[in-house]
């Protein structure tokens, strides 16, 4: 009997289905499912075990706001990232195959966004979504930065409190230095050290020990009421600072000095009632980095008496 093309979908068609059907119940049995934090979810700490459903898989990989901070063995099924942003965190699974990528359903959860002191009525927190680049990659000065006009596409987000690198390690720039050996993966602050232990492999900035430059911090704001005075305030710093606002220096670095330092500036004409305002602080390292007392060379070892960090 001849065999038409229409005979033969209809012969192979049943077969078709069944190995559709066959693969989308192998994908849906090896897809991650979330169990710790879960869609809506609110928190206390900004470092949470995240928790999954075991999955058949070669390797996973954990996606925290739109970024890959680390890839996990295929029988992990649970994972503490580095300190978070406070605020709105979304977080994912990808289960990961020789030939096949199966993505987890995502899930957004609230790290809760209290204050660090308490804030004076009228207060406004400038908290959330700064925008951080070290100097050695911007060539914008001060003046131009605290204006908004540049290109912010390769600058990092965050919340802050936040460290330069713990900027890095939230945007996937340098590994969790928490787990295993990572922390011999970032470079140190101490050029000795570095040199030392060939740290400079693993710097961002080819060549370049990445905390030997400053980092600038940027925040756009609006000003909320019309008060009398307006007062820029920052609680702490480390280690010295450069401040510029809407086009203009306020404080550098001789007189934004010193950790655990609080400073205050009165900024009422300097600020916009009506539009954007525009913060540009540039954080400058230690004028001495320290020297780790003892290196961290093994996993879960003594990470040194200043953490290896200078």
């Amino acid at each position: 009997m001849k065999c038409t093309f229409f005979n033969a979908f209809r012969l192979f068609f049943p077969i078709g289905l069944l190995f559709i059907l066959f693969f989308t119940a192998c994908e849906t049995k090896n897809r991650p499912e979330l169990i710790s934090p879960v869609e809506g979810e609110a928190i206390v700490t900004n470092t949470p075990v995240l928790a999954w459903t075991p999955v058949e898989c070669d390797w996973q990989e954990v996606w925290v706001n739109g970024i890959k901070l680390d890839s996990l063995a295929g029988d992990v099924n649970s994972y503490v990232p580095f300190a978070l942003s406070f605020g709105v965190n979304e977080w994912q699974i990808v289960a990961v195959n020789s030939h096949t990528r199966i993505e987890g359903k995502p899930a957004t959860f609230q790290v809760e966004d209290q204050p660090l002191s308490v804030l004076p009525e009228g207060a406004q927190l400038l908290r959330h979504q700064w925008l951080v680049q070290s100097a050695a990659l911007v060539n914008e000065s001060g003046e131009l930065l605290s204006t908004g006009a540049f290109n912010s596409q390769t600058w990092h987000k965050t919340s802050l409190p936040a460290t330069a690198q713990t900027v890095l390690v939230r945007n996937g720039v340098y590994p969790n230095p928490y787990i295993g050996q990572n922390n011999m993966r970032i470079p140190d602050a101490n050029d000795d050290f570095n040199a030392e232990h060939d740290l400079l492999q693993y710097s961002h900035i080819d060549g370049e020990n990445p905390w030997s430059r400053p980092y600038w911090y940027l925040k756009s704001f609006t000003v909320e009421g019309n008060g009398p005075k307006v007062w820029l305030n920052f609680n702490e710093i480390n280690y010295r600072a450069e401040l510029w606002l809407n086009g203009k220096l306020l404080a550098d670095s001789s007189v934004m000095l010193g950790m655990e330092r609080q400073f205050r500036f009165d900024v009422t004409d300097l600020v916009s009632f009506d539009g954007l305002n525009h913060l540009a602080v540039a954080i400058f390292p230690v004028d001495v980095p320290g020297l780790p007392g003892v290196p961290p060379l093994e996993a879960f070892g003594d990470p040194g008496v200043n953490m290896g960090d200078g």
